[in-house]
């Protein structure tokens, strides 16, 4: 029998969705472009990178109560504490994409398509541990299960670049797409994402602070994209920033991670997901937290 072809044999195609992205000059190039071995548009691309970093830096930075609505505790922590540093808190907020996305109404979009009417989530609580240890852990397909008790496994399925400071074609760091499976609470069958995951440096002296940002958008295959009516199981942007802090009791480097999540659970249903969200959210911090800890003590 003949071998089945190695991942950089395989002939696979991708399309992700742009047209809620600013794109200027480039906004005739439609609602999604493909991205597959053959044909990558090497600027187009990193032209959509750099507006998915740009909005995942400035929301996970912004701290606009005109944007984002703390939970019940958090917002009782920020008041009476008024924190300016974290301890074993983890905070969490809900929001709206049209807060805050540049999304332009091109010719064709479909706002239900883009998620419109979902909430987004934010979370952030400290993590002990250095911000490249952790950006190792979440970027690893053999260890997300160490993390993510719902996950059925990830792997690789078209590899663009990689390292999060290598500067090639495809821009300034690391861009996989990769397929994962999970089987979440209340859930029958198990769900599929497929996500491009993109994750680079920090530029401290661009104001960005020290540490990583991971930006995760899903993506479809091109021969099913054209057939989809409706939005399905699919993360519509999530963004995890690294954060480098210096503890002033024993100067030892911690992490600062805040998550930004905005995802559609097609079995969950809408008055339920901002609940669920930041529940997820909360979840997804300690969880890490936990991996962290027993990794350090092994």
């Amino acid at each position: 029998p003949s071998e089945s072809p190695t991942l950089e044999e395989r002939e696979v195609s991708f399309c992700l969705k742009v047209g809620d992205l600013d794109l200027g000059d480039l906004d005739d190039v439609g609602l999604h472009v493909e991205l597959n071995r053959r044909d990558i548009d090497c600027a187009l691309f990193c032209a959509i990178l750099s507006k998915l970093v740009e909005r995942g830096l400035k929301h996970t930075h912004l701290d606009d109560r005109k944007i984002w609505k703390p939970s019940k505790e958090t917002d009782k922590l920020i008041r009476k504490n008024k924190l300016t540093a974290l301890g074993s808190e983890i905070l969490v907020w809900s929001g709206h994409p049209s807060d805050f996305s540049t999304g332009k109404k091109t010719n064709g979009f479909k706002d239900n398509m883009y998620g419109t009417d979902l909430p987004i989530v934010r979370a952030r609580g400290m993590v002990q541990i250095e911000p490249k240890r952790l950006l190792d852990l979440l970027l690893d397909n053999d260890r997300v299960k160490s993390y993510n008790e719902m996950s059925l496994g990830r792997s690789d399925e078209l590899v663009l670049q990689t390292g999060v400071d290598t500067i090639g074609p495809f821009g300034v760091g690391q861009s996989i797409v990769v397929r994962s499976l999970s089987k979440p609470p209340l859930v029958r069958k198990p769900l599929e994402f497929i996500n491009m995951m993109h994750a680079r440096s920090l530029y401290p002296s661009q104001g960005e602070g020290k540490g990583y940002l991971i930006v995760t958008r899903g993506v479809e295959e091109s021969s099913s994209f054209l057939k989809s009516k409706s939005l399905g199981n699919q993360i519509l942007f999530s963004f995890n920033l690294l954060r480098e802090v210096t503890v002033a009791e024993n100067n030892f480097t911690w992490t600062e991670l805040t998550t930004i999540s905005h995802i559609n659970i097609a079995n969950v249903p809408s008055f339920l997901a901002t609940s669920v969200g930041m529940k997820s959210a909360t979840s997804f911090i300690a969880d890490v937290r936990k991996a962290c800890a027993e990794a350090a003590s092994s």
